[in-house]
């Protein structure tokens, strides 16, 4: 019998462990070497809201096999986007955001992804509070990008067909822009360097818990949010595009569940 190796076993492994392995990798850069203006404490506290909520659910729904790697990976998202003036607004908008997981929900399914969610909730209702672009500079951002993207190829291409089709429509909408406008390519490939673009790619709207279930439906949704980003952001001119499309079609993944029935992911 082969002996698997270490590459094998973490091709295998949950994709989870590697999407927190990222972010580790996202947010120490970003708070040692970036100065992404966020302090360790609000960090610790992010977590600390976060997992405090996942774990009440857990004891008083009484929920089986479901662990923590989930909600590790939400407050991971709210520390590389979501900042704030003061200390109580991250541990607020984690608990909340992680609570919402199990009420906000239909067919026995969430509705929101918990980090969008606590992002759209943070900067329409808590004073002082914005999103962090997520500027980690040239290199640092390319090198992630191969090293996703070249991830998804070797092992779970199938479990992220909802992120390449999202690139794939969103460069699309970029590219007739820059074309129509008569635009340098510089402006095409300045909109792939923005760390927010990464940490939403691979980690937000990617999330199967909830994007369709069907493969057909997972690249249809990601065109219906693609498109909703770019007219939000280059038609109204507003800001924060792409969270703002994934919550406003959050609601057609139980409609494209509904026409394209398929078996629910279970992790």
């Amino acid at each position: 019998m082969k002996t698997p190796n270490i590459i094998d076993l973490l091709l295998k492994a949950d994709i989870r462990f590697f999407q927190i392995f990222v972010m580790i990798l996202l947010l120490l850069f970003g708070v040692l070497w970036k100065d992404f203006s966020i302090y360790p404490v609000q960090i610790l506290l992010t977590f600390f809201g976060g997992l405090f909520a996942q774990f009440l659910a857990i004891k008083l729904i009484k929920i089986e096999n479901v662990g923590y790697h989930s909600a590790i990976i939400t407050c991971f998202g709210l520390s590389l986007l979501f900042r704030s003036d003061n200390f109580w607004t991250h541990p607020f908008v984690a608990f909340l955001c992680i609570s919402s997981k199990f009420i906000i929900r239909v067919n026995n399914k969430h509705i929101f992804n918990p980090a969008m969610l606590g992002i759209i909730t943070g900067i329409n209702l808590l004073p002082g509070s914005w999103v962090s672009p997520g500027q980690w500079g040239y290199e640092f951002i390319n090198a992630l990008w191969l090293l996703l993207i070249g991830f998804i190829v070797a092992s779970r291409a199938k479990s992220y067909l909802t992120s390449l089709s999202f690139l794939f429509f969103y460069a699309l909408f970029l590219l007739i822009r820059t074309v129509y406008f008569g635009y340098h390519w510089d402006v095409f490939f300045h909109q792939f360097q923005s760390g927010a673009l990464l940490v939403f790619t691979f980690f937000m709207i990617s999330d199967p818990k909830t994007s369709p279930d069907h493969p057909a439906a997972k690249i249809l949704y990601p065109a219906f949010v693609a498109f909703a980003a770019f007219i939000w952001q280059y038609y109204f001119f507003y800001t924060n595009n792409l969270f703002y499309a994934l919550f406003f079609c959050s609601p057609l993944v139980f409609v494209l569940d509904r026409f394209f029935p398929h078996k629910k992911f279970e992790w």
